[in-house]
């Protein structure tokens, strides 16, 4: 069984709920997918992913102590980039052991048409794992161009083993920045969902019922209260690796903070300062 985890570039989200934990899932792995659609080039997500597995492994370990169970493996299944191949395969196995991945998962679309092991560039992506240190799989292949391609199956096509000898077991040095590859070492903090319903419960000015689970209004909304206040507490800068103390709860959430803070500095005319058209709500004097 395959427990699975997609990770979804939504402002702050990060719910991940892995099931099957008991000890009577005796082959369970865990892995964790990147969205193919997201451009790797366009949107910084490697450290909350990084920052994700942490968590993933975190509840895992915890419950399985707790229910008996066992420490499931949780896989990163990478995209087939050759901007960030190299430093990707890296920052994913690099640093504290609490936040790399169990094993790696190689997507590979180069093989096409009449592709051989060596033209199709497998050689040499077989090359730069040698030295890895933990396991590696070939998690999806294919040709990404509209292209047949032809499997041919030569002989003695099959490969039996049962001795295997791990030559490497040092971690590996996390990939420097560069060009095509950024990334901060500081990870987000991991979401207290308790934290966030406290912080809520605190607040004399919410966010209503007719911003909830609208996106488009939250994301107005944001854009108009930040340019009237500072929203340092809820920010992430991914560059500098500075992380509002607010910055893992949910849309709504953060936006009721910004508003209560606006109110709280406009008590002289608290009518107005909490309404917002109507997506803001007062809840006590």
């Amino acid at each position: 069984m395959v427990l699975r985890f997609y990770y979804k570039p939504l402002p702050s989200r990060l719910a991940y709920q892995p099931r099957g934990l008991g000890k009577e899932y005796v082959r369970s792995i865990g892995e964790f997918k990147l969205r193919k659609e997201l451009s790797l080039n366009v949107i910084r997500v490697y450290e909350k992913q990084v920052a994700a597995i942490r968590d993933i492994k975190e509840y895992i370990k915890v419950n399985a102590k707790e229910k008996e169970g066992r420490i499931i493996p949780i896989r990163y299944s990478s995209n087939d980039n050759q901007d960030v191949r190299i430093p990707l395969k890296d920052y994913f196995n690099c640093g504290n052991k609490n936040k790399q991945a169990d094993f790696y998962g190689v997507n590979l679309y180069e093989w096409c048409g009449d592709s051989t092991f060596e033209t199709s560039g497998y050689a040499d992506r077989t090359g730069e794992f040698i030295n890895y240190n933990i396991p590696v799989i070939i998690s999806e292949y294919g040709c990404n161009i509209v292209n047949s391609t032809n499997f041919l199956i030569p002989p003695n096509d099959t490969l039996s083993m049962d001795s295997y000898t791990q030559t490497n077991v040092e971690p590996l040095k996390c990939p420097l920045n560069s060009e095509n590859w950024k990334t901060n070492m500081e990870l987000p903090p991991t979401p207290m969902k308790d934290v966030c319903e406290c912080m809520v419960s605190s607040l004399s000015c919410v966010v209503s019922s007719k911003i909830v689970n609208n996106q488009k209004l939250i994301d107005e909304n944001f854009g108009l209260i930040c340019g009237m206040i500072e929203c340092d507490d809820i920010n992430v800068d991914v560059n500098s690796g500075k992380y509002g103390k607010y910055s893992y709860c949910n849309p709504e959430d953060k936006l009721s903070y910004q508003f209560d803070v606006y109110f709280k500095r406009k008590k002289k005319n608290i009518f107005l300062a909490c309404n917002f058209k109507g997506v803001a709500t007062i809840t006590l004097f």
